[in-house]
């Protein structure tokens, strides 16, 4: 009788996954660098390093008690609410769960042919883009001074449809 391979042969090479390269891995990078964890601003993922913002909590426990019901799928009344506030129609609102998924909605609902990204930027904007069938051009922060000011970049005129600043 032939012996059963594990699913996963060895479950780190699994959770590392080495081709993907993320933020947000404060306690490596306090490792390399001999700090507390707690001592690392961390920018390159979509984390307030100064915290909740004033009032946050205290609506986080307000709305303790409603977490036994799923949110409405589509965030209708967010929406509505969002929109009223700030003179909008609600169709042109578009409320996600989180920074990532926010990229994500965007890339599938402008109809971009093709965006450019300016670099540094977050990782999830070019997968977000590509994903969507888009072309994606970047330009690296050390040209944006020199050559994206003329609609160039590496010697190749961009005309994006969609540019994306962050």
């Amino acid at each position: 009788m032939r012996k059963k391979r594990p699913l996963v042969p060895n479950p780190q090479s699994a959770i590392r996954m080495p081709h993907f390269h993320h933020g947000g891995n404060v306690h490596a990078f306090a490792r390399a660098r001999d700090v507390a964890p707690e001592r690392v601003l961390d920018f390159s993922a979509s984390i307030n390093p100064l915290g909740w913002p004033p009032g946050a909590k205290d609506a986080y426990h307000r709305a303790l008690s409603q977490l036994v019901q799923y949110p409405e799928p589509y965030a209708e009344t967010l929406t509505t609410a969002l929109a009223e506030y700030h003179g909008l129609d609600p169709a042109g609102v578009l409320v996600g769960n989180g920074a990532t998924h926010l990229i994500y909605l965007l890339a599938r609902t402008l109809a971009a042919q093709r965006v450019l990204l300016i670099a540094p930027l977050f990782s999830e904007h070019e997968v977000a883009f590509r994903g969507s069938g888009v072309r994606v051009d970047g330009v690296s922060d050390d040209l944006v001074g020199r050559h994206l000011v003329y609609g160039h970049a590496q010697g190749a005129a961009i005309v994006p449809n969609c540019v994306w600043l962050l």
